[in-house]
């Protein structure tokens, strides 16, 4: 459980910066909108899971678009 919860925070981590000077570039209600669809869809595809490698791949995908703006 912590390996799985540890790969969507590294993700998280990762993608803090050039997720911010995406919102800060670029419109932030398109952006937002396109983090909503992208959470909706990684949440899908958790659900979806059939193995302990597809979960680590869902929680990476999810961890992957998180913007704080």
């Amino acid at each position: 459980m912590g390996y799985i919860m540890s790969m969507f925070f590294f993700s998280y981590a990762l993608m803090q910066i050039p997720a911010g000077w995406i919102g800060d570039k670029f419109w932030q209600k398109i952006i937002m909108a396109i983090a909503v669809v992208w959470w909706s869809l990684a949440t899908a595809a958790t659900a979806g899971c059939r193995s302990v490698n597809g979960f680590i791949g869902a929680r990476i995908f999810m961890g992957g678009w998180c913007i704080s703006l």
